[in-house]
């Protein structure tokens, strides 16, 4: 409980007595940090995520499926991230075939329709990609595709330590 209390400006408590997070400013700062070298693929997005992160959040930023295509297959990312403004294919079958080209990197989609993407998610076997609404405010999905390439890593390091 100690060390709880050492870092309250992470978080604070409520009246109740629960711990409520800040904004996220600090706790995300760190987080990204903690992350680097972090590199994301967004594709289909009015706007660019992690603008406020430049040089600690590398982001490549494509309209097309092609071009993120293309960039998977000349660069690594720890995610990718699809929006619903993609310029030449469905958000179904974007992220069905960037999911195929991903392995086991993880896919974050914001989508008009959840549904769809759900069952597309689970047809393909991809548990640790997340869906959510293309209604949620930017923070809300920058913060779960911190959270998927968090998860991502914490598995490729706990595999590696079976193996290894």
């Amino acid at each position: 409980m100690q060390a709880l209390q050492d870092h309250q400006w992470l978080s604070r408590r409520s009246a109740a007595g629960r711990l409520e997070a800040r904004n996220g400013s600090v706790s995300d700062e760190l987080l990204i940090r903690a992350l680097q070298p972090l590199s994301l693929l967004q594709i289909g997005m009015p706007q660019q995520l992690f603008d406020g992160w430049r040089g600690q959040a590398v982001v490549r930023i494509v309209r097309s499926l092609e071009h993120a295509l293309g960039r998977l297959a000349g660069e690594d990312f720890d995610a990718i991230i699809i929006g619903p403004e993609l310029t030449d294919a469905w958000p179904t079958t974007a992220y069905e075939r960037l999911a195929e080209a991903a392995g086991s990197m993880p896919v974050v989609v914001a989508a008009g329709q959840e549904e769809p993407m759900l069952m597309v998610r689970q047809r393909q076997d991809r548990a640790h990609d997340e869906i959510i609404s293309s209604a949620a405010p930017t923070l809300v999905l920058e913060r779960i595709t911190l959270a998927a390439v968090l998860r991502n890593r914490a598995l490729a390091a706990s595999f590696n330590a079976q193996i290894g």
